[in-house]
């Protein structure tokens, strides 16, 4: 390399590999011909200033001149021009990039004109870097991709970060002094946000997330100021836990159910309820307009939600869907989502069965079950009427559920709630015991019409081939063994119904009276059927094997 003496300034010309411009003038060029290369009689004033200034960055500015062809990027830190780039004209500001954090740097720009000739400014302009990045902002990340609620199931939520510079590194924390110990994720960016994935949470309950930057040079931001509060929960929101070791066998793990039947609710990024006033003109009849005609409504803007309304309101759950598209809207949720199948509500069914409260007496197998509403005034269930005093959908918040509406609420053994398991709508629940797109039908040949439990074998089509729908898909757990041909409908069990249709129906309804109850099965309804009187309940399932 040869230097070559200049005014004020000992000039190094540099040759740039990576980048794919003409060739610079070298100082074998120069000598002997200085005035001809630094003489440009155009009028150029140099850099103008420096602003957007950062910890590894910084904007060169000047005024764009006409007669220029290109312009010369120096660095004159220490007394010493280093030419570290050049920009093609037109052009007015330069990016100075991967500076030292904390150091004071000099630069100026000189243009070389049409005729290949460089003024001759020294004009620079100093300015220090920021000795550390700037600290970054941290969200619950609210985008389509990686969607994260305030409070969800979600072992690894997904934080978005903001504030950033392309190549920084952004790490998750758990504490405000963002401590190594406790780093749970980190990401290099792109960008100026970022979306970063946290490590798996190990337990359930409340976390604080903090975040930082480290750039280029390996300087830290300082720690965000305020933290990202999530709840990580064992059950989505309005979900319940149902435990498996409930006296059968039907699911090996636990799983997680809605507290209420599915209701529709505004699809991400907003939040509530279906009502009257909702701009897509739905409103709190669970339909699409008050005469509850409209056939699988509603998937384009909303999912089903595990909500009441507030104390007063009327908010009706999502009705007149077929069986196969109540299934989708479960499964929309996410990973681990579903219709509740036979053997989860054989579960709920048979756990519920077992538990003192849930009987009108006190006692388990005295007196009835609670079934809520299913158009019957007595012990166990009630009917409710709408404003032009027709029997329909008890939509009620939970804390307006006073006296016999007490009977739509059954207790777990683990001390959970669920709502409307028995009337109200029936529901539809899934045949099929694995994790399949397509849902699964019943017997489609069972002639049996409404019949007690106890009475006879269910769906005894022989001899036709076909053998007798197994006990576990419907037979009560009769934990207080009550003599068996007795144990029915006046129990408030509900009773079995067959048919062609094979589709799986329980619960009963608001119009099914002494047949409704937590033990209700039919099979008369076709999958692809829609009814005012039909709803559905998803499950979420985080212990699968």
């Amino acid at each position: 390399m040869k230097a070559f003496i200049f005014g004020l300034f000992t000039i190094f010309f540099v040759s740039c590999e990576t980048k794919d411009y003409d060739q610079y003038p070298t100082s074998t060029y120069v000598e002997g011909e200085t005035s001809a290369v630094f003489s440009s009689s155009k009028s150029f004033n140099g850099l103008s200033g420096i602003t957007s200034v950062t910890d590894t960055s910084a904007l060169l500015y000047w005024t764009d001149s006409e007669d220029a062809q290109e312009y010369y990027i120096y660095d004159v830190t220490d007394g010493i021009i280093q030419l570290i780039d050049r920009v093609k004209a037109p052009a007015s500001y330069y990016s100075a990039t991967e500076l030292k954090s904390g150091q004071a740097y000099s630069f100026l720009v000189r243009m070389k004109d049409e005729d290949s000739l460089i003024d001759s400014n020294e004009k620079s302009v100093s300015f220090t870097t920021n000795s550390q990045p700037d600290t970054p902002t941290v969200s619950l990340n609210y985008n389509d991709d990686n969607f994260t609620y305030a409070y969800d199931i979600r072992k690894s939520p997904y934080l978005q970060v903001t504030n950033l510079r392309p190549s920084d590194t952004v790490k998750i924390y758990t504490d405000s002094a963002c401590s190594d110990a406790n780093l749970v994720g980190s990401a290099t960016t792109e960008n100026t946000v970022a979306d970063v994935k946290v490590d798996e949470l190990t337990s359930y309950g409340s976390y604080e997330f903090y975040a930082k930057t480290t750039n280029i040079n390996g300087v830290d931001s300082d720690c965000t100021a305020s933290a990202v509060d999530y709840e990580f929960l064992e059950c989505p929101d309005g979900y319940i836990k149902v435990p498996a070791d409930s006296g059968n066998e039907y699911v090996a793990n636990d799983f997680c159910v809605m507290q209420f039947e599915a209701k529709p609710w505004y699809d991400i990024p907003s939040y509530g309820l279906a009502n009257s006033s909702d701009v897509y003109g739905l409103n709190s009849y669970g339909c699409n307009e008050y005469s509850c005609s409209t056939e699988n409504w509603g998937t384009s803007f909303f999912k089903p939600g595990s909500y009441e309304g507030s104390s007063g309101a009327v908010y009706r759950p999502w009705r007149r869907l077929d069986m196969q598209t109540a299934k989708d809207e479960c499964r929309s949720l996410g990973e681990g989502y579903d219709l509740i199948n036979i053997y989860e509500w054989m579960t709920i069914a048979r756990n519920v069965e077992a538990v003192a409260s849930n009987w009108d007496s006190g006692v388990v197998g005295s007196g009835c079950l609670f079934r809520g509403n299913v158009g019957i005034d007595d012990s166990c269930g009630y009917k409710i009427t709408d404003t032009s005093g027709l029997r329909d959908v008890d939509g009620r918040a939970e804390a307006d559920r006073t006296g016999t509406a007490l009977t739509a609420k059954l207790t777990l053994s683990n001390g959970q709630n669920i709502w409307d398991f028995a009337g109200n709508l029936s529901e539809w629940v899934d045949f099929g015991s694995e994790d399949q797109d397509e849902i699964q039908v019943g017997p489609e040949d069972c002639r049996d019409s409404w019949a007690e439990y106890g009475s006879q074998e269910m769906c005894d089509i022989e001899p036709d081939g076909d053998s007798d729908l197994d006990e576990i898909f419907y037979s009560p757990g009769n934990p207080a063994n009550v003599t068996i041909a007795d144990y029915n409908s006046e129990y408030g069990l509900g009773q079995f119904e067959g048919g062609t249709g094979g589709a799986t129906l329980r619960g009963g309804s608001y119009k099914t009276g002494i047949y409704a109850g937590a033990f209700a099965i039919s099979f008369s309804a076709y999958d692809d059927m829609t009814f005012k009187d039909v709803g559905f309940r998803c499950v979420f399932r985080p212990y699968q094997d």
